[in-house]
């Protein structure tokens, strides 16, 4: 049973903040604190981190306001894999007037270098204030190039409205190009509109 959402007012709307999240870890990948030679990197296992970082935080600012935040235990980067793993991460999203717009957590974050592409995993969750909407799951994958969002096919991702309305289901995919949503098995819930969208 394939379920599609299109337009999905409340759902769509949490897509632009997971590419927000995928372009916010891409900035890890462009900070260099290791400050050895090159020679000595080389030589290490690739299952060695080059650069470890605990308690990071990162924060995007637009003018004098911060428009992203992202904080983790800590923060490992690996040159040979072309990933930055990230645990224990929580990430803000920031309105124009500086308040927070939608909020997240997940127990680990890995964002591929070359690809741009992320993975997030364990406990995820986010809310968007604007649309008070949470999006729960245990796995979403970012492929920054078709800007698709995806969970495993067995996975559960809830959306639910503080409002009580609420869509659940295996197989999430989402497109953020025709802000579109689908579930490819076990939906499930009930959706009530806004009348003022």
């Amino acid at each position: 049973m394939r379920a599609s959402v299109p337009q999905a007012s409340s759902a769509g709307r949490l897509l632009p903040f997971l590419s927000a999240l995928a372009l916010l870890l891409g900035s890890l990948a462009g900070c260099s604190l290791d400050y050895r030679s090159a020679e000595i990197a080389q030589k290490l296992p690739e299952n060695v981190p080059d650069t470890v970082l605990s308690d990071f935080t990162s924060t995007t600012m637009r003018g004098q306001l911060p428009y992203f935040r992202i904080q983790a235990q800590s923060a490992e980067t690996f040159e040979k894999k072309n990933e930055t793993v990230l645990t224990n991460v929580q990430f803000e999203q920031f309105d124009s007037k500086g308040k927070i717009a939608a909020e997240g957590r997940a127990n680990h974050a890995v964002y591929h270098t070359n690809t741009e592409n992320a993975e997030l995993s364990g406990d995820l969750s986010m809310y968007s204030v604007s649309e008070k909407a949470r999006f729960t799951a245990n796995y979403l994958a970012w492929n920054n190039e078709e800007k698709t969002l995806t969970g495993k096919p067995d996975a559960l991702v809830v959306i639910r409205k503080d409002g009580g309305s609420f869509l659940q289901g295996r197989g999430f995919h989402a497109d953020t190009r025709t802000r579109t949503l689908q579930f490819s098995d076990g939906v499930e819930g009930r959706w009530v509109g806004d009348s003022n969208r």
